[in-house]
């Protein structure tokens, strides 16, 4: 995989994911919480528009993280193997963390979403009301493990903006060496 190629799919998970994040939280605090369900409206915007950002915010962060965990495959099943072993190294059992809370979110929002009765429908209308029975169990675990994932996804990240910037270099270098040619 070229440099270029790593980025923009680095660039895309990443943006993916701070979407599907900064609106999951304006869900939680301004829909979900309280009477929130009772809002029609947060910051502007209607529900059915945030609920459907978000959407778009998960299906792009899942579609890029398939494709990052294809092309860290190998690293991954290291990891795995390291820890199963009980021979890891440093950031094995962080980073496995994050490969896990980060399964459970698209795990449960997706079931939320596309399994479990009760979820809008893409074009609406916005039901309000209290979500009830198993919907809101799926939406409390897809809520508490994806603040717990925020946490652990912020520091792989933050530990990885170095080689990031190296790969953007890497990548325009790439992009001037064949604009030469």
């Amino acid at each position: 995989m070229s440099a270029r190629t790593k980025f923009v799919l680095d660039v895309g998970l990443l943006s993916g994911a701070v979407l599907a994040f900064a609106t999951g939280l304006v869900l939680l605090f301004d829909f979900h919480m309280g009477f929130g369900c009772l809002r029609r409206e947060a910051l502007g915007l209607s529900r059915l528009t945030w609920q459907n950002l978000h959407r778009l915010g998960a299906i792009l962060t899942f579609a890029t993280l398939m494709t990052h965990a294809l092309a860290n495959g190998r690293v991954i099943y290291q990891r795995i193997l390291r820890l199963l072993r009980g021979n890891f190294v440093r950031h094995d059992v962080h980073e496995l963390a994050v490969y896990t809370s980060n399964t459970i979110v698209l795990v449960t929002g997706f079931v939320a979403w596309l399994v479990v009765e009760g979820s809008m429908s893409i074009l609406g209308p916005a039901p309000f009301g209290f979500v009830t029975g198993p919907r809101h169990a799926w939406i409390d675990a897809h809520h508490l493990v994806a603040l717990l994932a925020l946490i652990l996804t912020t520091r792989h990240v933050l530990r990885r903006w170095h080689a990031l910037s190296v790969l953007l270099g890497r990548a325009r270098a790439d992009t001037a060496g064949n604009a030469a040619t």
